[in-house]
């Protein structure tokens, strides 16, 4: 799609999926009476996506680096 590698696009997903998941695992703590244990899925949601994206990070780091 557009020049852009399948790497990134699939980490795209893998984030979206992430943060859909969360967010109604989130919301079904909150509707059970249960805010902290929704504000733990809520963390373990963003690690998760973070997990995903620093090896992207690190890799567009090392292009620009490469370009300089």
């Amino acid at each position: 799609i557009s020049g852009i590698s399948d790497i990134y696009i699939v980490a795209v997903y893998k984030c979206l999926a992430i943060s859909i998941l969360t967010k109604i695992s989130s919301e079904l703590c909150k509707d059970a009476n249960q805010a902290s244990l929704a504000a733990a899925v809520e963390m373990g949601g963003s690690f998760c996506a973070l997990g995903i994206v620093v090896p992207l990070l690190y890799s567009m780091l090392e292009m620009l680096g490469d370009m300089i």
